[in-house]
């Protein structure tokens, strides 16, 4: 597995800066998403989404 990207943003509508970061696993993309807590730190999303090319 290799990281393929990296992206700051919210996603969640909380006003603070979301980790986004995509995988390659078998030739597929895998996009996954850590949302930053309120304190400090990021908690993972249960879900992963595949990337269309």
């Amino acid at each position: 597995n290799s990281l393929s990207g990296l992206l700051l943003a919210d996603v969640s509508g909380d006003g603070r800066a979301d980790l986004l970061f995509s995988q390659v696993k078998s030739k597929r993309h895998v996009l996954y998403v850590k949302e930053a807590k309120a304190g400090e730190g990021f908690s993972e999303w249960p879900e992963n989404y595949t990337l269309t090319k």
